[in-house]
């Protein structure tokens, strides 16, 4: 890993790196300058917390699992720091509700054929206050009152990640513990696609893909990306 106290995106190194290198990296950092997210939103990256992005160049994987393993490897970190967390679809990592950690993948495509992908996580670890965002949000510290070291971390959450990525679990595997941490299904939800529509109804089901089937009041949604904003328990 290469680790920095400070950079402004650590997903953006890793795209700098890919013009001229060719092999799996990771770029870590405790803070970062220009962290962003989904649709390039704004990420919050305060000190003290954990960004790390890989760099994959996948060739045994398909390219739909990379931030399913990404979210394992998140979800058994904090289980060793008795934690227990939950996905909400379809790549934040949820304590009680709240969100302690993001996902963001972006690939990278030439004649319809994978370059590259990069695999973004944030992770909430020191943060002592919280953000002024409107997502429901926690950190380790908050919830803990521990302070854990962010740079062993990262190295700790890049060999759960590589004990995914390189094991003889199939694709199929991997989707199925993945669909099992989800508490997205048989919940009434809206949804927020990339395109800015929104759609509501009951989740049926994550499939193999990873996408979500939403059930509206005219017919069954296939939702490739999106962004759940709201979930209530359906009755």
């Amino acid at each position: 890993m290469l680790w920095f106290e400070n950079c402004d995106s650590t997903m953006d190194i890793c795209h700098r790196f890919a013009s001229f290198y060719d092999k799996d990296l990771l770029i870590g950092s405790s803070r970062q300058l220009s962290g962003r997210g989904t649709k390039n939103r704004v990420w919050e990256s305060p000190k003290g917390n954990l960004y790390l992005s890989f760099l994959l160049f996948p060739r045994k994987r398909q390219v739909h699992t990379l931030h399913m393993i990404a979210a394992l490897s998140v979800i058994e970190f904090l289980n060793i720091n008795k934690l227990k967390s939950t996905i909400k679809w379809p790549n934040d990592i949820m304590i009680n509700g709240e969100k302690i950690s993001g996902i963001l993948q972006e690939n990278v495509y030439k004649n319809q054929s994978i370059q590259y992908s990069i695999l973004g996580i944030g992770l909430n670890l020191n943060m002592d206050q919280k953000l002024n965002i409107d997502v429901p949000h926690t950190s380790v510290k908050l919830i803990t009152s521990n302070v854990i070291d962010e740079k062993k971390s990262g190295n700790k959450i890049s060999s759960l990640f590589s004990k995914f990525y390189l094991s003889k679990l199939s694709d199929n595997q991997i989707s199925n513990l993945w669909k099992k941490e989800i508490d997205t299904i048989s919940k009434e939800a809206q949804v927020l696609l990339l395109d800015g529509t929104e759609l509501k109804g009951k989740v049926l089901c994550v499939d193999n893909n990873g996408d979500l089937v939403l059930k509206t009041k005219n017919d069954n949604q296939i939702i490739k990306a999106g962004m759940v904003k709201k979930l209530t328990i359906s009755k």
